[in-house]
C-alpha cells in the first residue's frame, strides 16, 4: 500500500516502520532487544514508534466496538453539518471577496 493513497491502516504504518528497523542500528548493539538500544538509536526509535501505533490501533477498536449504532448516527449528522457550515462559509468568502 501506497502512503499517497487515501488511507493507509495503522498497522501498514508500524508494518512499515519495522521493516526499516532492519540494520537501522547506529549505537552498535548486537541484540534485538530494544531496551538495551541508546535512546536515540533509529532502531529503537522505529521500534518504539511501531509498538505507540499498535497501541494506538487497539485502543481505537475498543473504542469503536462500544459504539452503538445511534452514536454513528449522530457523529455522522455532526459531520454532514459542519461539513456543509464549512462549504458555505467557504462560498460565503468568495462572494465577499468579489
Amino acid at each position: 500500500m501506497m502512503i499517497d493513497d487515501e488511507r493507509v491502516s495503522l498497522m501498514d504504518i508500524a508494518l512499515r516502520l519495522r521493516l526499516g528497523v532492519v540494520a537501522s542500528c547506529n549505537c552498535n548493539t548486537k541484540t534485538p532487544e530494544i531496551r538495551y538500544h541508546n535512546e536515540l538509536c533509529p532502531t529503537r526509535l522505529l521500534e518504539e514508534g511501531a509498538a505507540e501505533i499498535e497501541r494506538l490501533n487497539r485502543e481505537m477498536a475498543a473504542y469503536r466496538a462500544k459504539l452503538t449504532p445511534q452514536d454513528v448516527e449522530a457523529m455522522t449528522a455532526v459531520i454532514k453539518a459542519l461539513t456543509e457550515e464549512k462549504a458555505r462559509r467557504s462560498t460565503d468568502s468568495g462572494k465577499a471577496e468579489s
